[in-house]
């Protein structure tokens, strides 16, 4: 139906928020959201950068050999009590990948707001 082409849209377009270099843009959502980041080419991960707090737990997978795989150290990672800065969180195994998952999961009873940057 139109209303779904809509909704997934809009869910593009949010998700587009949350690498477009601006900190004054946001992703939100009041439902979990699965995103995949695509690199292009084969980089190492070690650590991801997000900015400020934000209503949503993350945990971030990696794709190795057609699978997602847990990034260590970057799992169930609470967000809303983050400073309103840029803040690092370090794998503690560094991993190889083409593209990362992003699963995002709204906590619940939890205020608006949003995810401004990683």
């Amino acid at each position: 139906s139109s209303l779904a082409v809509e909704l997934q849209d809009q869910q593009v377009q949010a998700a587009a928020y949350l690498f477009d270099r601006d900190i004054n843009t946001a992703y939100s959502s009041a439902y979990p959201a699965q995103i995949v980041a695509p690199f292009g080419d084969l980089q190492t991960v070690n650590s991801l950068r997000i900015y400020g707090a934000a209503p949503f737990f993350l945990n971030i997978q990696a794709k190795q050999n057609d699978t997602w795989v847990p990034v260590k150290g970057l799992e169930s990672i609470d967000l809303s009590l983050q400073p309103d800065q840029w803040n690092s969180f370090t794998a503690t195994e560094a991993i190889s990948t083409t593209e990362l998952l992003l699963n995002i999961a709204p906590l619940s009873g939890s205020s608006s707001g949003g995810l401004r940057e990683i």
